[in-house]
């Protein structure tokens, strides 16, 4: 479905085949770095929620947040960053209030807080524990959802290590991931997750391997293919 026709089909569109299809329109725009199309994705998505203040609409509305966080992360955007993730905390903890049962609303909470850490002021102290939390939860409501541990392991990999960061954990938790659902789009998450941190501690034939999967498994996604980008260049 073409973004226009997503586009126009105006407030009853967020159901159904067309909420599916809006999700994969929101997808294919994270893959690409394309923070345009996701803005406007987003702009829809919270008069949904604004109007109808819907679980399933502010779930939405955090998980697209959390997708155009890391599209902002592809252009070094850190002003958009903080934003986004400040308004995907506001959605996420809305679900989370609306269904305190879902793994993914806690998910969403913990990530998106999780991205607040390095943009500001005493980040890990303010937020960190908060954020391992909130995933903590998440994975004791749900054990076999790989995005949980995706996000759990974000919070070892960038929390610094007086507040509860360990690189050797988030290695450990992000191939937590990959196992529990190898095929998914949160394990070419891991993947990639892996990688930057085998760059980060000089492991050059693990980070290739690492990015490599991701690829493979998800060619056109940007995030990789930066990441691809920086092992090559630390080999010259």
């Amino acid at each position: 479905m073409c973004l226009s026709l997503v586009l126009s089909l105006g407030p009853c569109a967020f159901a159904g085949e067309t909420s599916d299809a809006i999700t994969l329109q929101a997808k294919q725009a994270r893959d690409k770095g394309d923070i345009e199309t996701l803005q406007t994705l987003i702009r829809n998505v919270r008069d949904e929620a604004a109007r109808s203040n819907t679980f399933d609409a502010n779930l939405r509305l955090a998980l697209f947040d959390a997708w155009l966080c890391e599209a902002a992360h592809d252009h070094q955007n850190d002003k958009l960053v903080k934003q986004t993730a400040q308004d995907g905390v506001a959605a996420a903890e809305r679900a989370a209030k609306q269904n305190s049962e879902s793994s993914e609303a806690h998910r969403l909470v913990g990530e998106l807080l999780g991205q607040l850490i390095p943009h500001v002021f005493v980040g890990g102290m303010r937020y960190g524990a908060h954020s391992a939390a909130e995933i903590e939860k998440a994975i004791q409501l749900d054990p076999h959802n790989p995005n949980a541990y995706v996000a759990r392991g974000d919070n070892y990999f960038f929390t610094p290590k007086a507040f509860g960061g360990d690189i050797n954990k988030a290695i450990e938790t992000f191939k937590k991931a990959i196992a529990t659902d190898p095929t998914s789009d949160a394990a070419a998450t891991a993947h990639i997750w892996l990688a930057k941190i085998y760059q980060s501690v000089g492991k050059s034939d693990d980070a290739a391997s690492e990015i490599h999967e991701a690829l493979r498994m998800n060619p056109d996604r940007l995030f990789a293919k930066l990441v691809q980008e920086q092992s090559a260049s630390r080999l010259k």
